[in-house]
Formats: C-alpha cells, sequence, structure tokens
C-alpha cells in the first residue's frame, strides 16, 4: 500500500462501513510518518465547510451581520502541510504552545481565544481529561491535534 501511494499519490479505500478503510489510513501514515487528519462528510456539507466560503461575522454596533471569507478544513490542512514541510521547527514550536497553553490553563482555569471558525472570542478550561473543553458547551472538546493545527495557523511564517 505504501509503493502504491508513493508511486500515485493518492489512493482510495473503498468498502461497506466497518471494514477498517479508516484504520488502514492510520497505519499507512503511521508507517510513512506522515500528517494525516480526518473529515466526515454530512448530507448538509459542501464546498464553503470543505475549500472555502464566507462565513457571519458577529453584528457590529448597528446591528449589522457582515460576512468574511474563511478557509474551510482542506484548505487550511494544505496550508498547514505546506508551513510545517517548508519550517520543520513549527510542529515543535506549536506542540511547545499548546504545553504551554495547557499550563497556563491550569493555572488560570479559563482564557479566552478566537474560535476556530470566526472571530466570536470562546472562553476555554481545560476538562478532566486534559483536553481543551468550552465549559458553556459540555459537548465541545478539541483534541491536542486539532489544537496543534488550530496553532499552526497562528504561528508566523517565516522563510
Amino acid at each position: 500500500m505504501i509503493k502504491l501511494l508513493e508511486a500515485n499519490k493518492n489512493i482510495i479505500l473503498t468498502g461497506a462501513p466497518g471494514t477498517g478503510k479508516t484504520y488502514l489510513a492510520k497505519e499507512i501514515a503511521k508507517a510513512m510518518d506522515a500528517d494525516y487528519d480526518f473529515v466526515q462528510f454530512h448530507p448538509s456539507y459542501d464546498y464553503t465547510d470543505f475549500v472555502e466560503g464566507l462565513r457571519p461575522t458577529p453584528p457590529d454596533s448597528n446591528g449589522n451581520i457582515g460576512f468574511e471569507r474563511k478557509d474551510g478544513v482542506f484548505k487550511a490542512f494544505c496550508y498547514n502541510a505546506i508551513k510545517c514541510n517548508q519550517n520543520p521547527s513549527v510542529n515543535k514550536s506549536a506542540s511547545e504552545a499548546l504545553k504551554a497553553f495547557k499550563e497556563e490553563l491550569r493555572s488560570k482555569k479559563n482564557i479566552e481565544i478566537k474560535s476556530f471558525r470566526s472571530n466570536t472570542m470562546i472562553k476555554t478550561s481545560l476538562s478532566s481529561t486534559d483536553c481543551i473543553s468550552v465549559p458553556d458547551k459540555s459537548d465541545w472538546r478539541a483534541t491536542d491535534e486539532k489544537m496543534l493545527n488550530y496553532i499552526i495557523t497562528l504561528i508566523p511564517q517565516h522563510n
């Protein structure tokens, strides 16, 4: 599978649900020591979610809502991959930043950060399982991998 992937730059794994396609993809990525990410598609998922699109902004002082262009998950993933390949210290910097952020959360309990998808500020805390969470939304958790990808987008590019 690795030789096939290296020769063709992509492979498509097909099969019924539960047959190990995701597991195999993760194992191939681990064997190649590659970065990877997954997107679960939904019937309402469209180009604006995947590549790029307009997202509403919070109302201004007059109550007017505007729109801003936002990268979708695929474009953000590609940007991060290029950024990390051009500057290998980015991964180390992001890991150190995540560690420092969690330490600060342990001492302060809550820190506001910019939302992943908009300019809205959200209050974050550290859950009992050491995941970054939003106290106002009991179902929202960010894995370390997701936080690292977010942090990488914040690190200035130095070529």
